[in-house]
């Protein structure tokens, strides 16, 4: 039963929910982390107090790529949804096994860790270069 219960929550939440895939321009480029915070105790982790860094690369050929200490670690396709339960819309961000409701505001990206979470912890990015100026380099 207890292994029912998962499937069971999925299919409730699917059952009300309508998705349409999107190309997003504003996404592509390089994306530098600069948080991770959340969880019940509040917890935040800087790349200062990690001494880690991490970057995600998004291209117009909805390819991504995503780098730990200048390492490339995951790549793949990513796609963007627009979701909507229950009358209301959201903006989908899936890359991988990375994927959530995400934040875009000017050059702040804002993307939880993973899809469905109890404790959830949320991350942060900053665009330092726009697609063009990756092409260019």
């Amino acid at each position: 039963m207890k292994k029912l219960i998962p499937f069971l929550i999925i299919l409730v939440f699917s059952a009300g929910c309508e998705k349409n895939t999107v190309i997003s321009p504003t996404l592509f480029g390089k994306w530098e982390w600069t948080s991770t915070c959340g969880g019940f105790a509040g917890i935040c982790y800087t790349p200062q107090s990690t001494g880690q860094n991490s970057y995600i690369i998004f291209t117009a050929d909805s390819n991504f790529y995503f780098y730990g200490n200048d390492t490339l670690k995951i790549k793949g396709k990513f796609h963007v949804f627009n979701i909507t339960v229950n009358n209301e819309s959201y903006k989908y961000l899936e890359a991988g096994s990375m994927g959530g409701e995400y934040t875009l505001t000017g050059d702040e990206l804002s993307w939880p860790e993973n899809h469905a979470c109890c404790d959830c912890f949320g991350t942060s990015y900053i665009r330092t270069e726009s697609l063009n100026e990756l092409l260019s380099d």
